[in-house]
């Protein structure tokens, strides 16, 4: 195990360190959309995979207001 004695950690650290002050990353943002933007969004010229987000986030709605049957209509339209 001699090899680890010239190994100085502290260097990798520095550089590791360096290396991340030198990325700029844009700025946060938070999603641009209203609380419940699902509820209107219109689901015409949408990718197939936007209408089932858009659904899927319908369902929770509903769900979390009480009404299961449109929550299950949905459901049941998505399968």
């Amino acid at each position: 195990m001699d090899f680890l004695n010239d190994f100085d950690p502290s260097d990798d650290e520095n550089e590791f360190i360096n290396k991340q002050k030198t990325q700029n990353y844009p700025p946060f943002s938070p999603n641009l959309h209203e609380k419940f933007w699902f509820r209107d969004v219109s689901k015409e010229n949408q990718p197939a995979t936007a209408i089932n987000e858009i659904d899927l986030f319908r369902v929770g709605d509903l769900f979390d207001a009480g009404n299961f049957e449109e929550a299950e209509n949905i459901l049941t339209e998505l399968s």
